[in-house]
């Protein structure tokens, strides 16, 4: 667990492309030893061999669109980059090989079928890596590169399209799961899906609510996965939904706690998630009529 927070520190704070690589790697690295825990559960190392085959192929990806970055400009630096890099031919190939990275990290449609498969994992850990840890590695490689995406249209309708989907198969998917930690995990797909559409459709609302999102979403979801589907699961025994219920009076607390997350996740009024929707409506509105997620005529 300290290896995977090290790890996320430094992609965190890393401004050279390199350096992003080998950070990414290390993730990767980690989180198969964290959903391999219970190395005596075949489904638990095959679930880990499978996160760390989709993540570990498509960093080559990343790999590669760092080298045709470096090869035309000379340098690895992300800032240096921004300043350098002109929208063109060789920007939409280098970006669709970062973008295709980050997408898989993050467990975005069509690559998102890795995820449900890694709650094999502990609650713990699932609470860690797949709420606010692992698949927000990729939404913060698509920060730390967005100065270099939004000068590529293509990227940016790559990202609108790509998490316009995520946000409709995850949550259309999440509604047929009665496991508790497999609904979660498609649920995080569509909140996913909500970041990566808020990247695409850029500006300042779209950038900031993007980041903004990743926050909310992390308290949110951790919450749930340390309640719902680790207490209740140690407290009951169970862990499909359609055998849960009447859990309020003999654990009023638990019951609190986790509709504190819910009514977050939901963006019910007051809470974060509401507050990260607004930022959604204005970065549509920033957008424009055109917007697939603006109904409105651009009127503020």
């Amino acid at each position: 667990m300290l290896f995977f927070m090290g790890s996320m520190v430094g992609l965190a704070m890393a401004q050279d492309l390199v350096l992003l690589f080998v950070f990414w790697d290390l993730t990767a690295v980690a989180s198969y030893y964290l959903i391999a825990y219970d190395r005596h559960d075949p489904d638990a190392r095959a679930s880990a061999l499978m996160a760390l085959v989709v993540t570990g192929v498509t960093a080559v990806l990343l790999l590669i669109g760092t080298l045709v970055l470096y090869a035309a400009y000379e340098t690895l630096s992300v800032p240096e980059l921004a300043g350098r890099v002109e929208p063109g031919l060789l920007l939409d190939v280098a970006g669709l090989l970062i973008v295709a990275a980050a997408l898989a990290k993050s467990a975005q449609v069509p690559f998102h079928f890795w995820l449900p498969r890694a709650m094999a994992a502990p609650s713990p850990v699932s609470a860690y890596l797949h709420s606010a840890a692992m698949v927000a590695a990729g939404v913060l490689l698509l920060g730390r590169v967005y100065p270099l995406v939004e000068k590529s249209q293509l990227l940016l309708d790559v990202l609108l399209v790509v998490g316009l989907l995520s946000m409709a198969v995850g949550g259309v998917l999440a509604l047929t799961r009665d496991v508790l930690k497999q609904l979660l995990a498609y649920s995080t797909i569509s909140q996913y899906g909500y970041v990566v559409f808020m990247y695409g459709l850029g500006g300042e609302y779209g950038a900031a609510g993007a980041a903004f999102y990743v926050i909310a979403h992390a308290l949110a979801k951790c919450a749930l996965f340390l309640t719902t589907a680790g207490a209740v699961t140690e407290e009951t025994g169970e862990d499909h939904l359609s055998n849960l219920g009447g859990l309020r009076k003999p654990l009023p607390l638990l019951a609190a706690a986790s509709g504190a997350a819910s009514a977050g996740l939901a963006a019910l009024p007051l809470t974060i998630g509401f507050f990260k929707d607004e930022l959604f409506f204005e970065a549509a509105l920033e957008r424009g009529p055109s917007s697939p997620a603006s109904p409105f005529s651009g009127r503020r």
